[in-house]
C-alpha cells in the first residue's frame, strides 16, 4: 500500500495540474473554437481518471 500512496499522490498532482492548465487554456481559446476545446478537456480528464482507477485496482 505504500507504493499506492506514491502513485495516488503523483496522479492527483497531475490531475490537478491538468485541470488548472486546461481551464486557463479554455479561457484563452473561448473566442476561437469552444466545442473542440471542451472535447479535448473532457477526454484528458477521462483518460487521467482511467489511469488512476487502473493503478488503484492493480494493487488489490
Amino acid at each position: 500500500m505504500k507504493n499506492f500512496d506514491i502513485v495516488a499522490l503523483v496522479c492527483g498532482a497531475i490531475v490537478i495540474y491538468m485541470i488548472i492548465g486546461c481551464t486557463i487554456f479554455i479561457f484563452k481559446q473561448l473566442k476561437y473554437n469552444l466545442k473542440f476545446t471542451i472535447i479535448i478537456f473532457i477526454s484528458v480528464v477521462i483518460g487521467l481518471g482511467l489511469i488512476c482507477l487502473y493503478n488503484y485496482f492493480k494493487n488489490f
